[in-house]
């Protein structure tokens, strides 16, 4: 494929995530019915500005988001579902914060001299 560009933004979200029991006996006494379990999720948005010639990589950006809810053993699933959408949302918030920050300096850096207040490429202040 040929983009049509000079520079293209590439991103991932990695979500790993886990459960554990914060209170084995309460489980077992109640059926698994009150919550025992604990799931943690945390995500980590990365980006990198590739030059689509060369393959320079002009920048990085990253942010990170930690989420946990309780659980207990009917809804171990959708407790980790529930804490994956709300830390890949507030990781991929982070994410776009960084990625003005991470493009206006390099705008300053490898852009036009007036690419440096951001009117040059199209970014608003």
């Amino acid at each position: 494929a040929h983009p049509q560009t000079d520079t293209l933004l590439l991103y991932t979200l990695e979500t790993p995530f886990e459960t554990d029991t914060v209170v084995p006996v309460l489980g077992t006494i109640t059926l698994g019915v009150l919550p025992s379990k604990e799931a943690r999720v945390t995500c980590t948005a990365s980006a990198a500005f590739i030059d689509t010639g060369t393959g320079y990589v002009y920048g990085l950006a990253e942010a990170t988001a930690d989420e946990t809810q309780l659980a207990n053993h009917w809804t171990t699933e959708d407790a980790i579902d529930q804490s994956r959408r709300r830390a890949e949302t507030a990781a991929f918030g982070g994410l776009v914060g960084e990625l003005g920050r991470v493009w206006g300096s390099i705008a300053a850096r490898y852009g036009p001299p007036s690419a440096a207040d951001g009117r040059a490429v199209g970014l608003a202040k």
